[in-house]
């Protein structure tokens, strides 16, 4: 079926079940085939691979899931949108109306008996930092996510360097090892968004890359992206921790960097260095 045929057949399932596109929750729904066989390859999902589906709209990527082989549950904001899917996949998915900021994917994948599961999603743009936060930090068991996101967006987290450095992209890094598998054309979603997106793999580490106790570490980090216009010494001496800023400056110092360093410039296995140092004297 030809993307405008797709398009108005979307608007024609949305208009029947009394629903619009929702500015705020960033709803743009995928429509292109070719894009979508495109995620299902790129997520390798195999017959009975346990596979949670979040934001499935009008189910597109559903079928193709599910076609694909996959033990799919599905996860939907939207009532109307979760019993349409109801009535279309009911037999063969489990079909969840929720908010996946609010959701408990380790207990409901412990429940499922689920073990390295896969997640697939188009993430709504205006969302993705606080969801992908939380899908690496609670998501429980999950052994690779394929996720549509803002190019620009993609971008930062796979390969942010300096301006684009930040917890998140340290956060995905100390996790997993991720990768840019393909952009998506506006004309692929309706409504037509204003920018163009892309598909990243991302694949769990066996181990974390860097020593350190994670909670402590990444409390760390935010502290030092808090305010990124300062310095990090500035950053850091203004934070709730336990050095003073003769402290931090001796720490900073000490591992032979610049006194006017910036967050944004140190990586992960940087900031673990910090830590470490950190950790010694407090």
């Amino acid at each position: 079926m030809a993307d405008r045929d797709m398009a108005l057949a979307c608007k024609d399932t949305l208009r029947m079940l009394g629903l619009k596109p929702h500015s705020l929750r960033g709803q743009n729904y995928l429509i292109d085939e070719a894009v979508i066989d495109k995620i299902v390859a790129a997520a390798k999902i195999g017959e009975g691979s346990p596979t949670l589906e979040i934001g499935a709209g009008l189910g597109m990527l559903t079928e193709r899931l599910l076609d694909s082989g996959a033990d799919c549950a599905v996860l939907e904001i939207e009532t109307r949108a979760a019993q349409y899917l109801c009535r279309r996949f009911g037999e063969r998915a489990e079909i969840i109306n929720a908010d996946a900021l609010n959701f408990d994917f380790a207990a409901y994948t412990q429940r499922r008996g689920w073990r390295d599961y896969q997640i697939v999603a188009n993430l709504p743009y205006s969302i993705t930092t606080p969801l992908l936060t939380r899908l690496l930090r609670e998501g429980g068991a999950w052994s690779a996510m394929t996720l549509m996101l803002q190019k620009e967006a993609a971008q930062r987290l796979v390969a942010g360097k300096g301006r684009e450095n930040g917890p998140l992209t340290l956060l995905l890094e100390y996790y997993a090892e991720a990768a840019i598998c393909f952009e998506a054309p506006r004309d692929a979603f309706y409504p037509r968004p204003a920018v163009t997106s892309a598909v990243i793999d991302v694949r769990r580490r066996a181990a974390p890359p860097v020593a350190g106790e994670r909670r402590e570490l990444f409390r760390l980090i935010e502290a030092a992206f808090t305010l990124r216009r300062k310095t990090l010494l500035n950053a850091l001496s203004a934070a709730p921790l336990s050095a003073s800023r003769e402290q931090w400056a001796e720490l900073i110092l000490g591992l032979g960097w610049k006194p006017d360093v910036r967050a944004e410039e140190l990586s992960l296995a940087q900031f673990a260095e910090l830590y470490a140092a950190y950790a010694a004297i407090c």
